[in-house]
């Protein structure tokens, strides 16, 4: 087995065994790796590449969308905050925006924060 299939086999089994908090973590962790790759893309205007890494970017953001409670208040801001978030990869997708893929990696850093400390609390709590 080649370094990138055991890779491959590595990460399926870490997924399918990770409680959600921690596949939540590692859904933003991959969304802030592709916008990364994506402002160089972006940067030496690579379009196709750009546009591969974004609209993987956005498919993490729907992922992220099912782990949301709707039901309560706080789960409800936060699938506002996903759906702008999937508004401004479009936009900056279309406009070919460093400046709005920034304002997404902005809110994917916070995210992390965010769900780095509910995980090191233990918060069985759904937002």
């Amino acid at each position: 087995m080649d370094y990138q299939k055991a890779k491959g086999k590595y990460e399926e089994t870490s997924i399918a065994t990770a409680s959600n908090n921690e596949i939540i973590i590692w859904m933003i962790q991959k969304a802030l790796q592709n916008l990364e790759k994506a402002k160089v893309a972006l940067q030496i205007r690579d379009l196709p590449e750009q546009n591969r890494l974004l609209n993987q970017v956005q498919q993490l953001v729907f992922e992220l969308m099912i782990y949301v409670n709707k039901q309560t208040k706080e789960g409800k801001n936060l699938l506002a905050l996903y759906d702008y978030i999937n508004r401004r990869l479009i936009e900056a997708n279309m406009e070919k925006s460093l400046s709005k893929v920034n304002e997404v990696e902005r809110y994917f850093i916070e995210l992390l924060e965010a769900w780095k400390e509910v995980k090191k609390k233990g918060t069985k709590k759904s937002l």
